[in-house]
Formats: structure tokens, sequence, C-alpha cells
């Protein structure tokens, strides 16, 4: 190692030993402090929310039943559940959204957004509608970089298109290979089980609504991909009243994002629809890109407890390639790019998912659902991979369909007092037809260098049990994955590649709440990730390729409401992940191997302050942030003792928000990505950057008759501190950030 770790998990002393323990002993003596109010042995709040509460002031008790309904089955489940929106207990549901507080969120709303409670078994944080709104996302990554414990980075400069995603120590190869990223739920990847990079993700990140991010615990019920966390975007729900909502973003470089809404109920439907248009460029030259994308949603209650869902997309992207950068092209001029005229990327897709859903009563319900996705990536990328001057362009162009159908719900057993069941089965069928074709360095005679199609079944049964002993909390389960088959063939070469896999992976948590304000909680869970089909070696039909296998253990606390006045909430967490038969990819020769294994572990801390409860003299002001330190190394293989790439030793944000009884209202916001090794060798570093982004605006809502309209107007600097901002993609491969940035945004949302 080239720097010094001394804090691992297994012998944590030192500065970061006192430090973690002064922390731990202060969570502890405050949460002795008495709360204003503490939840009745049924799980419903002292204080009860009114139907005017909903819109304007509730109470803010977790959304949590102490002997009933657990956890795990009101919020863990981001697998099939974040669209359900059955009658709504006002008692129970909570007004303020997490990070940032709901606004004017309705009914259907507040059922649609995960909540975080105390007894959790295992980190889980969420950003809420306003928190998304007021980050100005121009892309995926500026709202995931936000979730605690993940991570993003530069990889070519069109991350706003083709986002990178990392969490817990992952290695970030720029693809988001080793990261579950869903979209409602559904796993969103490339396809699931045999090329989990996001090279295509069919998704605006205008239509982001809410996010949420799972660390550890019941990953297993999530599928593949789940060593580090789960990542999901929540789109919006269908609303439960009529409404038009239409925001513009608009910047330099002819810079312009709308996204327009709207939706009704009458009876038992109802309805959304959503459509974005995005077009203009980046700061570099020849970066143009147009986007666009319509979302339907219908839903229908049957009756009360029963209601079926079907919603539908499609999605289009046309953009400039960017290229990197010399080290002397940066330095002379780092907006130029040299890409080829005819190195563009291009994709489609379009896909649907229907739902039925049913609650049986005391806790207990099934849903019933069903997804397809197609989706088309057409790339004309540059080569040398090795690095500029780039004098050819490679084409890649694949279809990716992914259809699945299956079956989840939880049984409460005892009156939902003991015991919770969650079950789930699901077939997956996956498949990629792609072609290949290469241009040799100096021109010539374009060649098919690759015919190929590989084709993947996949079946995954899973089952936990969360049982309750008074303070005490405890999920156990497993989950078996079965790929029978997946088979690939080349028409180039006529070689054929065959894989199967089974195994049964189990995981455990549990909680234990030390007081009504704090928690202690643990986990422990094993994963795995499938070979990459795109890095089969066809010249090679005797290639073998392991699964990769991993652990996720964490332990930590979770508070709320610490302080008596509910003013302070965070969690602490230190985690600990060991990985094996890791696949490398040779980007020369377009080939996946397996080379060994690593570890990684940190320490994660959130912390969220509603600073007005505390003190009148600070009504209106909050404050936010997050921070992880990590670090993630090769424990055998050729590069054993050397840390991973790409993987910055420190993460997170800090934030301040005012908000004035006129309108007016400002939010200061400081993003940090550590710096990290870009080599396997560990001899060339990416260095690190803190971007400070700052929003001030004005929002108001009026009551005009039978409507509400409410007006959103701001200005958002985004790097505000005009930092020099690069990362070292490889030896002389320097991938330019952008500096300072202004943009603007007008929304207007009718409520009737």
């Amino acid at each position: 190692m080239s720097y010094g770790f001394g804090w691992r998990l297994r012998a944590a002393r030192g500065r970061w030993s006192g430090l973690l323990r002064g922390l731990a002993v202060f969570l502890l003596a405050i949460s002795a402090w008495p709360t204003a109010a503490r939840a009745d042995d049924d799980g419903v709040a002292n204080e009860a929310a009114t139907t005017a509460g909903v819109e304007e002031s509730a109470s803010d008790s977790a959304m949590e039943d102490r002997e009933g309904s657990v956890d795990v089955g009101a919020v863990d489940v981001v697998a099939r559940r974040p669209q359900a929106m059955g009658p709504v207990d006002l008692q129970r549901t909570p007004r303020r959204a997490v990070r940032g507080g709901s606004g004017g969120l309705s009914a259907s709303e507040l059922a649609a957004l995960p909540q975080p409670v105390l007894r959790r078994t295992g980190t889980h944080e969420v950003l809420s509608p306003r928190r998304i709104e007021e980050a100005t996302p121009i892309s995926v990554e500026e709202v995931a970089r936000r979730l605690p414990g993940v991570s993003s980075r530069l990889y070519s400069g069109d991350e706003h298109l083709r986002p990178s995603i990392s969490v817990r120590g992952m290695p970030d190869n720029g693809f988001t290979e080793y990261t579950a990223v869903h979209v409602d739920g559904i796993n969103w990847s490339t396809i699931a089980y045999g090329w989990t990079a996001l090279s295509i993700f069919p998704f605006a990140p205008e239509r982001i609504w809410a996010a949420e991010v799972h660390r550890g615990a019941h990953a297993l019920r999530y599928g593949p991909n789940t060593i580090g966390g789960v990542v999901n975007f929540l789109t919006r729900p269908v609303p439960d009243g009529g409404f038009f909502d239409t925001r513009v973003t608009f910047g330099g470089h002819g810079y312009v994002a709308a996204l327009t809404e709207a939706g009704n109920r009458s009876g038992p439907w109802s309805w959304l629809v959503q459509g974005v248009h995005k077009s203009g460029a980046t700061f570099r030259q020849n970066s143009d890109f147009h986007v666009n994308e319509v979302a339907l949603k219908v839903r229908r209650d049957l009756d009360c407890r029963t209601w079926i869902q079907v919603e539908g997309f499609h999605w289009r992207d046309v953009h400039e390639l960017q290229s990197r950068l010399t080290w002397d092209q940066y330095r002379a001029d780092r907006t130029q790019n040299f890409t080829l005229p005819e190195a563009d990327w291009e994709g489609w897709a379009y896909g649907g998912t229907a739902r039925m859903h049913r609650e049986w009563g005391c806790g207990s319900w099934t849903e019933v659902y069903a997804h397809y996705r197609l989706a088309r990536r057409m790339l004309d990328s540059l080569r040398p991979t090795s690095g500029p001057p780039f004098t050819s362009v490679r084409s890649a162009d694949s279809d990716n369909i992914t259809a699945e159908v299956g079956v989840e719900g939880e049984v409460a057993l005892g009156g939902g007092r003991s015991h919770v069941l969650h079950y789930g089965m699901r077939y997956h069928y996956e498949r990629c037809d792609r072609t290949t074709f290469e241009d040799p360095i100096g021109g010539g005679a374009r060649n098919t260098t690759q015919d190929a199609r590989t084709e993947t079944d996949a079946i995954a049964v899973w089952l936990d049990d969360t049982m309750r002993w008074g303070c005490l909390t405890l999920t156990a389960g497993a989950r078996l994955e079965w790929i029978p088959d997946s088979r690939a063939t080349d028409k180039i070469t006529g070689n054929s590649l065959d894989f199967d896999f089974v195994e049964v992976f189990p995981g455990v948590s549990l909680s234990y709440e030390l007081s009504p304000q704090l928690a202690l909680f643990g986990n422990w869970h094993r994963s795995f990730r499938a070979p990459q089909i795109w890095g089969y070696d066809f010249n090679n039909p005797d290639q073998e390729l392991d699964f990769e296998h991993g652990t996720n253990v964490e332990v930590g606390l979770n508070s709320k409401n610490l302080l008596g006045c509910g003013c302070l909430s965070g969690s602490l967490a230190l985690w600990h992940v060991d990985f094996s038969d890791f696949l490398d990819y040779d980007p020369l020769t377009d080939i996946y191997t397996n080379l060994g294994g690593f570890e990684s572990q940190g320490v994660d801390l959130t912390l969220e302050a509603d600073l007005g409860r505390c003190s009148r003299a600070l009504c209106g002001w909050s404050a936010f942030g997050s921070m992880t330190r990590q670090e993630s190394e090769f424990v055998d293989g050729e590069n054993e003792g050397s840390s991973t790439t790409h993987v910055p030793e420190w993460t997170g944000n800090v934030g301040l928000r005012y908000e004035h009884r006129s309108g007016l209202y400002g939010v200061v916001e400081a993003l940090h990505h550590g710096a990290s090794w870009a080599d396997a060798e560990n001899t060339i570093r990416s260095p690190a950057d803190w971007l400070v982004e700052v929003r001030a605006g004005w929002r108001k809502r009026w009551r005009v008759s039978c409507l509400t309209l409410e007006v959103d107007a701001a200005v958002t600097a985004k790097n505000a501190l005009d930092e020099e901002v690069y990362l070292v993609h490889r030896d002389n491969q320097i991938v330019p950030g952008a500096g300072r940035e202004l943009y603007g945004s007008l929304s207007l949302a009718i409520r009737f």
C-alpha cells in the first residue's frame, strides 16, 4: 500500500478509533434525552395528522409499527412496492420527507415515498422530491452522488447520458458494472445477468422523482450485483387527483431540458403521462446531444385492496462522443475535442411493466408482475483504446432484450407481531444480439470481427423471515440463483460458449433498539456477479470464467429525533466487503479474465438537522451531510497489495438550506470526490475535488378557487468556485470536468 489505513475493522486503533468511539459515546449519551413524542405500542404516533396536515403540517413520527407490520415489509421492499398506493392512514403518514422536507406532496405521493425508520437492520437513505429538484440534476450521477456512500467518476465526458456509479469500494471502471441500479424496483442494467454495465441506460434524469440506496441488509431480495448495495430511482407515482406540472431548465452551450407531467383520477382509474426533451452541448467542443422520453402509467383499483397498474416508456438518445486528451492537449485547451466526425452514440429503447397487487390484511400482501424491455445501442467509438491520437473508429451495435415474470409478497404470522415472511420467485430471460465491426488502424476496408448472439435463462427464489422480540428485530433468509444455461455463439469464428450456475446466497440482519432515539444494527449477506458476455473470448472455445462472489458485513447505529426536539437524525456504519474471482477487462482485447480478489472497508456517517426545531432564531434553517472514508485493495493475484482503481478515499457532501416564509430560499452544498488511483500498479493518481453548488430561488403557492398553483423560479451555479476538475483515466488520458456553469429553472405546478 502506498498510503496508510490503520483503522481496519479487524484492528481499529489510533485517531480513527478514537473518533469512532467518541461518536458512539456521544450518540449513546444523547439518546438518553427524553423525546417529545413516542409511538404507542401499536405503532401509531401520539400526535395524529389531519387531512390538511398532509399538505402543510403533520406528525414527523416514523412510519413504523413496533409490534404490527414490520419495517422491512413497509419500507425495505424496493423491488416491487415503490408504486404501491393503497388507502393511506393519515395518522401513520409522516409529512416531512427526508433530507429537505416533502413540501406539498399528496397522499399518494407520500405513500409511495420510502421513509427511513429507526429499527432498520441496514443502512438506507432517501432523497426526497424537493431535495432532488433543488439539486437541478442534469445527470443521473448528480442524484446518485448525493446518496451516502455512493460515488461517481468522469469516464469520457458524456456521463450525463452514460452514468458511472459505485458503492462501497467496488471497482469503478466507468460502466457501473458492480452496483445494481434499479428504476422503480426493476434492474436497469443493459442486461442484468450478462451485461451489468449501464452502457445503455434508457432513462432521463429529469424523470427522477425520488431516490434511495440500500447497502447491506436485505440485498438478497434484489438479485445479482448487490454486493455493494442497490441504488433505486423512483419515478412519480400515479396521482390521486388532477395535476399539471412543467419544469424547464436552461444553461450555457444551448442546454435546455423540459419535463412535462399530467395526470388525474376518475373513479377507480388514475393515470400519469410524462414527457422529456433535452438537448444542447457540454463545455467540450463537438458535443451536441438530443434526448427524448415519454412514459405512461395507468392504474385501475379493482377494490379497496386490489389494484392493477400498467406502465410503458419510449426513450431515444443521440450524442457526439468526447475524446480524452493528452496532458499537452489538456494544458493547451481543456475544451477541445478530437473526436472523429463519424464517432457518435445512438440508442433507443421501449418497454413496460404490469403489476397486480393484493392486500390481504394484517400486513400480508401479494404482487404479481411482468416486465419487458428492448434497447438498441449503436456506438461508433474511437480507437486505439490505449489513448490519443485516435486514428480509427470501431462500430458496435447491439439489441438487448430483457423479459421477466415474478411474484413477491409477505405473510404476517401471529397477527403480524412475531413473524413476517417475505417471499419471491422470478423467471428472467435476456438476450443480446450483437454485431461488431472494426476499422484497421490507419484506415482500410471495414472488417466484421464479431457477430455474436447470447441468451441467458435465470430462475431466482428467495425467502426471509423477520422476527421480533421486544426491542430486538432479526431477519434471516436466503436466495437461490439458478442459471440453467447461458449460451453464446459467434458467427465469425463459429465457436460457442456455455455457462451454468446454481448457488444459495444467505443473509442475516438484526436491529436492537437501545432507546426511542437510537438503534444498533448489523447484517451479513453474500451475492454474486455473472461473467460479462461482451468479454467472452470466442477465439478460445475453452475459455472458463468463474462467477464473482462477495460478502458484505456492516455494523452501525441509526438515530432519530435526537436532542428531544426532533431536529437531529443520522446514522453511523462500519462495513467490510470480501470479493473473490475478480474479473478484469482488457480494453485492448475486449476480453475478461479472472485475476483474484480484493477487500474494501470503510465507515459511513450521515447527519440531518432541522435547526428551526431547536431554536426559533434558526427557523427556516436546515443542514444535511454525509461522508464516507473507504479503502479497497487487491489481496491476491498479480496486483496483490495495490489499491483497486478509481475508488475515492473520501466521498460525501455537506449542505445548508434556508427558506423564508415569503417563499425565498437558498441552498449551498459542497460535493466531495476524493483522490484515487488510475492504474492497478498505483503509479498514476487522480486528484480530489470539492464542487460547491449554490441555488437561490423563490417558491410561492396560491389557492385560486378549486385550483392550487405553485411557481418555483431559481438560478443554480454548479462548481461555483470554478475549481479545476479532471480525472486521469490511464497514462496520458485525461478526462476534463466542467468549470463553473450557470443554470436557470422555472416550474409551474397546478393541482385541481
